[in-house]
């Protein structure tokens, strides 16, 4: 009995259950948000736990961290057809449909957690997209807002048909690789 309350004790200091959660992989710190509501108001309300999360921007992170649920998102949602609705491109790519309905519902869950998630740390504001794999990639900007890129734009993206999932997983860079206006200057310049 002791020990689970000398337990109990250390992990109500907030700055120790901290470190301790910055310990988890990504996928048991998000569900650990579940245990009770004292460690779910502390990952709500770390910006170091939530940097970790891909919540909110980490400029402290080695450049180009990949979030770990983005490719589980991408194979398990984008890559499917949906039941309760059209996603235009969806027949074109051939595209499994997602089952069961349930998970299909969680992912479309207006709260779901995946839709706040940036991409990569650092964050990004753009995407290349490669026409049919090959070729130079077409940049695409957005954000207006001062925010970066979530995963929740990708499903506005593939909802208004500006980009099909397929196969491939996407790519994204936090460095522009192909600026039109440039490249019509510099063109310009040399003639």
């Amino acid at each position: 009995m002791m020990e689970e309350s000398q337990a109990s004790r250390i992990f109500a200091i907030p700055e120790i259950l901290e470190i301790i959660l910055l310990d988890l992989d990504a996928h048991t710190l998000l569900l650990s948000a579940r245990v009770c509501r004292q460690w779910n108001a502390l990952i709500k309300t770390s910006i170091r736990i939530q940097a970790a999360l891909f919540f909110l921007p980490d400029r402290k992170a080695t450049p180009d961290i990949r979030n770990p649920f983005a490719h589980h998102v991408w194979d398990g949602f984008f890559r499917k057809q949906l039941s309760t609705r059209r996603r235009p491109g969806d027949k074109t790519a051939k595209l499994p449909q997602i089952e069961p309905l349930r998970k299909e519902k969680a992912y479309l869950r207006p709260d779901a957690s995946w839709r706040k998630m940036l991409l990569q740390q650092h964050p990004t504001s753009f995407i290349d997209v490669l026409g049919n794999g090959i070729g130079t990639p077409t940049e695409l900007r957005w954000r207006s807002d001062g925010d970066y890129i979530r995963m929740e734009d990708l499903e506005m993206l593939m909802d208004s048909e500006a980009l099909i999932a397929t196969r491939r997983p996407f790519l994204f860079s936090t460095i522009p690789r192909f600026n039109a206006d440039e490249s019509r200057r510099a063109r310009q310049e040399q003639t």
